[in-house]
């Protein structure tokens, strides 16, 4: 992993807008997903704690649909911002069922 060189020019911020996009974006590519739902960035000293809330298709296997979800998040923060990612929560609320496809 590269991390940015820190030089004595100045200060890189990273709004939370800026990382509540990134994570919404990472979480949307993962097979399953309907939506990111939504996020909650929480930041510390130590680095950020994400909260997933996704809207998930109906039939897909819920624990790897949020696995994935987990793993690609923590991937794409971490290789974009530099910041390190303590945990990836992720709840399920809501599921989309594709037309035609409603369980009886």
């Amino acid at each position: 992993m590269v991390r940015p060189t820190f030089t004595y020019y100045g200060k890189l911020t990273i709004t939370t807008s800026a990382l509540v996009a990134i994570v919404s974006r990472a979480a949307e590519e993962v097979p399953g997903v309907k939506s990111a739902g939504r996020v909650i960035v929480q930041r510390d000293a130590d680095g950020v704690v994400i909260e997933v809330h996704p809207v998930l298709y109906y039939g897909y296997v819920l624990n790897q649909v949020g696995r994935g979800i987990q793993v690609a998040v923590k991937r794409r923060v971490e290789e974009m911002t530099g910041l390190v990612v303590k945990s990836v929560n992720i709840l399920v609320r809501e599921l989309s069922f594709p037309r035609g496809k409603e369980p009886v």
